[in-house]
């Protein structure tokens, strides 16, 4: 008889340990999210650098062209030497994955700006105008000191306008 009701209580335990252990099924992880992928700067001249960061959920973060693993938020800088995309994959142990890309542009450094002023500079002349050669890319600030004259066009251009001031020289100048 005893081994009887020993059978009966193990056959309960089983039983239970059946239900708790095997007879329900596990949770399912949320699966790998990218929230943001971005550059700092997606544009940069060549030879400078830019941080990727990447903002992602339930995986593991790997930057492809060398990067390798990133951590949550943790910017990594990069300096490619010409237009690179990069991917982001996002990818836990159960094969679920998220990607994403983004583009830092290289641009060449540009030349040395040459300044083509006008013929003849007189003071109190007004629409004057002056240049720099185009270049793919650059951005450009025109500048005057203020007691030599005034810009009056194109600040922002490969060529400006300029009144001279009635008195005092002028200084015109451009970072390319």
């Amino acid at each position: 008889m005893v081994s009887h009701k020993w059978s009966l209580v193990l056959g309960g335990l089983l039983a239970v340990l059946a239900l708790r252990c095997g007879g329900t099924t596990q949770p399912t992880l949320p699966a790998p999210v990218i929230t943001r992928f971005s550059a700092a700067r997606s544009l940069i001249t060549a030879g400078e650098s830019t941080t990727l960061t990447a903002d992602f959920s339930y995986g593991q973060g790997v930057i492809d062209q060398g990067v390798g693993p990133v951590l949550d938020d943790r910017p990594v800088t990069v300096t490619p030497a010409r237009t690179t995309t990069y991917t982001l994959v996002d990818s836990d142990v159960s094969g679920g994955r998220a990607e994403s890309q983004v583009t830092v542009t290289v641009v060449p450094v540009p030349a040395e700006p040459v300044i083509q002023p006008p013929d003849s500079v007189e003071p109190g002349q007004k629409g004057l105008t002056a240049s720099v050669a185009a270049q793919d890319g650059c951005t450009y600030l025109w500048a005057v000191n203020p007691k030599g004259g005034t810009i009056t066009a194109g600040a922002d251009q490969p060529t400006v306008t300029f009144d001279t001031a009635a008195f005092g020289t002028l200084t015109l100048s451009c970072t390319v």
